[in-house]
């Protein structure tokens, strides 16, 4: 099963270009994981998590609008745990082993240029 682990470190954030206002936020460690299922080389079946720790980044002090607690540019996401499930059909690109789809058996040419 492939994982990561990410680390984004001690950072500061102001509020305003003057730098009057500005607060320290503590690092985080995010772990993601992902496994695939593949079946006849044609079927996939992938489940993943981001950030299965479920952490977010520290409360801003001066983040004040519109009800967020978390600073908008925070370099660690502020939604939490992202878990997936997706399932894939490779559609198969030869046709009975002799050539792509969008040509039938009639007009395939072999590598110099001659009609089977």
């Amino acid at each position: 099963m492939p994982w990561r682990a990410r680390y984004y470190g001690e950072y500061k954030a102001t509020r305003t270009a003057d730098l009057v206002d500005s607060q320290t936020f503590g690092g985080e460690v995010m772990i993601d994981a992902e496994l695939t299922w593949t079946l006849r080389d044609r079927y996939s079946l992938k489940a993943g998590a981001q950030n299965m720790l479920d952490n977010y980044p520290d409360r801003a002090r001066f983040e004040n609008c519109c009800g967020r607690i978390y600073w908008r540019r925070s370099a660690v996401s502020w939604q939490g745990a992202l878990y997936y499930v997706q399932a894939a059909l490779a559609r198969p690109f030869l046709r009975n082993g002799r050539g792509p789809f969008l040509f039938d058996e009639q007009h395939q040419h072999d590598a110099d240029g001659k009609q089977d």
